[in-house]
């Protein structure tokens, strides 16, 4: 959960965090909010990766990765938040270091956005 507030920019809604993280949201209202979204529904990728339209990215760091059999959690520090994502465990595919710059991305319909 990242705890911020939402404000509309150009007809669009924006949910700015304390600490600065931006996250463009499909709907909701201005506001004093809240914003979370799924570990599953996060792609990890490398920094420089190129996203999908329309589509969030984050930048940050691994500060943690946790082996669950078919996928590993990974722990990204994003601004002054620690955000966890789920990516598939493949065989023969590396995890990725401890220290790693990576991207986060999400589909804004993913995030729900709470009223406090």
């Amino acid at each position: 959960m990242l705890d911020g507030h939402v404000e509309e920019h150009d007809g669009r809604l924006e949910f700015r965090s304390t600490d600065g993280v931006v996250v463009p949201l499909a709907t909701g209202r201005s506001g004093k909010q809240n914003i979370i979204f799924r570990p599953q529904n996060l792609t990890i990728a490398a920094p420089d990766a190129k996203p999908d339209e329309g589509t969030i990215r984050l930048t940050g760091e691994v500060s943690h990765r946790e082996f669950l059999g078919n996928r590993i959690r990974y722990s990204v520090k994003v601004g002054e938040h620690t955000i966890q994502v789920d990516d598939v465990h493949r065989r023969g595919h590396p995890a990725l270091d401890l220290g790693a710059r990576v991207s986060l991305f999400l589909s804004a319909d993913q995030v729900i956005a709470l009223s406090e």
